[in-house]
């Protein structure tokens, strides 16, 4: 199409600088070493380990940052007018096909901001500036706290210090933001300011509770007490809600998702009662379910979702919204699904962190055959999208001083264990604005559980 206004390239220069002040030092193996030492004893912790760094980062230009923020705000728009559309009118809700139960929180429980925040993920080519939309993290938005801690481990190396002396570099800061982001839905939806305490509330068995600290210690360093709380601690009785501890709370940030409540409905109800009350403040109430679940995708191609949007931001859809479809007895006997297997991916409609995901590339074609049927045939849990193959850059991993002598030679000289890797970028969104970018790297055809890279703006010197 000829309005490419959303187009987001960005221009290598500042990589190539990196690279030629890394292999000015040899590879700067004590960099990395360090780097990787430092991640070990961060709170960059998932699932119980440290997270893989990048030693290098990704480095955005200000007009590719510039354009991403453009992008951030107008999906944001978007999303928030298919989410009011959703709460007002019952034959565009009926394409969806929620859980009553969720539907009814949706509807009838909200105040505040839409979607307040969110991580809007794309497979950015950064070289021709074309993405498309990957998925719609409109809950926890986790991978904060993994690009503060791989930026901090990586800025000391003798690379980073060089590459600063010719650029300026600035990282994201996504913990004041995002405090003062909560305060202002508090007082959007209820009129009033933030006091405290504040109750992160979630899964113990669920959330990431080291992100989850340093949220706490964000929001006590501001003078507002916060904790984690486990939702089945929680209970609700005369329009107050408290914790474990019986502490009032003076309001909410919902992190967890929704699947993961629905399947602890009958553990959760005091939590419910509180949100269908409305008494309390709860940011990221559950509106922000319908921009979080991939039927979403299907619906924003949908006809019926063309009147709430500008011509332009129909032709933006079209563009960057990867053709999905329900994975139904429909799509099971399509011969283009089953036949060209490489082209689709199959995604749970709730699901996060990558789990349960299908790619047609990565698995034989009688496997790719039987697992549609199968899925296909259960209770409409999945959706068939697809594939989008992701943009390959640069990936120098952090490696402890045992890795970086065993592994094979990269493919820079005397920059061991380095390659090309697919990519993964984030754009962190708090109240329709644009706070930040999260980078992932990997080596598979999906990428999860990966490298994070610190994202940075940069501008020559």
């Amino acid at each position: 199409m000829s309005n490419r206004n959303w187009s987001c390239a960005n221009d290598r220069g500042a990589q190539d600088a990196f690279v030629a002040a890394m292999e000015d030092l040899g590879g700067d193996a004590v960099g990395r070493v360090e780097a990787w030492e430092a991640i070990q004893n961060s709170t960059a912790i998932i699932h119980g380990e440290p997270v893989l760094g990048a030693f290098m980062p990704k480095l955005f230009t200000e007009e590719a940052y510039g354009c991403l923020a453009g992008v951030a705000r107008r999906v944001h728009r978007i999303l928030t007018a298919v989410t009011a559309r959703y709460r007002t009118d019952a034959a565009y809700r009926a394409l969806f096909g929620f859980d009553e139960r969720l539907e009814a929180l949706i509807v009838e429980s909200h105040r505040g901001p839409l979607i307040p925040i969110m991580r809007a993920d794309i497979f950015l080519n950064e070289e021709t500036g074309a993405f498309k939309f990957c998925e719609f993290n409109a809950d926890g938005s986790s991978g904060i706290n993994e690009d503060r801690e791989v930026l901090a481990a990586i800025e000391p190396a003798a690379t980073f210090q060089r590459f600063a002396a010719d650029f300026t570099v600035e990282g994201n800061e996504l913990f004041d933001s995002w405090i003062d982001s909560f305060a202002a839905a508090v007082r959007e939806g209820w009129g009033r300011p933030l006091a405290g305490p504040v109750a992160i509330v979630d899964y113990a068995d669920a959330a990431t509770l080291s992100e989850i600290a340093v949220y706490e210690e964000a929001f006590r360093a501001r003078g507002i007490a916060a904790s984690f709380v486990d939702i089945r601690d929680l209970t609700y009785a005369g329009g107050v809600l408290r914790d474990g501890e019986g502490t009032a709370v003076d309001a909410v940030w919902r992190r967890c998702v929704p699947c993961d409540l629905l399947e602890r409905w009958d553990e959760s109800s005091a939590f419910v009662a509180a949100v269908r009350d409305g008494v309390v403040p709860v940011v990221g109430g559950f509106a922000s379910a319908v921009a979080h679940d991939k039927r979403t995708f299907c619906v924003l191609r949908h006809p019926a979702t063309r009147p709430l949007v500008s011509e332009e931001d129909w032709l933006f859809l079209e563009e960057t919204i990867p053709l999905t479809l329900p994975l139904d007895e429909q799509a099971a006997a399509s011969a283009e699904i089953l036949s060209d297997k490489d082209r689709w991916i199959i995604k749970p409609v709730d699901g996060y962190g990558a789990r349960d995901i299908h790619a047609g590339c990565t698995c034989a074609a009688e496997e790719w055959e039987a697992t549609v049927r199968r899925l296909a045939a259960g209770p409409g849990r999945y959706v068939v999208q697809e594939y989008v193959r992701p943009y390959r850059s640069l990936l120098v991993p952090a490696f402890s001083a045992e890795e970086l002598r065993a592994v094979a030679p990269g493919v820079l000289p005397g920059v061991p264990g380095c390659g090309m890797a697919h990519n993964l970028t984030g754009l962190y969104v708090f109240n329709g604005a644009m706070s930040g970018i999260y980078s992932r790297l990997g080596m598979g055809k999906v990428i999860s559980g990966d490298y994070t890279a610190a994202s940075v703006r940069v501008r020559p010197r």
